[in-house]
């Protein structure tokens, strides 16, 4: 099986993630009972949110994307040379 994904920019991401953690904040205080929150977010990446550690989880998740197309653009850059 094949995904193919549209590239997100850093910008987008990051908007995207205030966001996402506004809505499942709003669903765990709309679900009081539930523990945690399997959200699919970017690039398919899926994350089993707390409801104490929402921010903490999606931002780190975000960094993680961003640092890999920027290590993704430094090993295209010195494939070139």
């Amino acid at each position: 099986m094949l995904v193919v994904y549209k590239t997100i920019s850093n910008k987008e991401l990051r908007s995207g993630a205030k966001d996402a953690i506004v809505q499942i904040t709003e669903w765990f205080k709309k679900n009081p009972t539930k523990t945690n929150c399997n959200a699919g977010l970017f690039y398919g990446r899926r994350l089993d949110i707390k409801p104490d550690t929402v921010a903490q989880q999606v931002n780190a998740l975000v960094d993680e994307l961003v640092t890999e197309a920027k290590d993704r653009k430094v090993r295209k850059a010195r494939a070139k040379k």
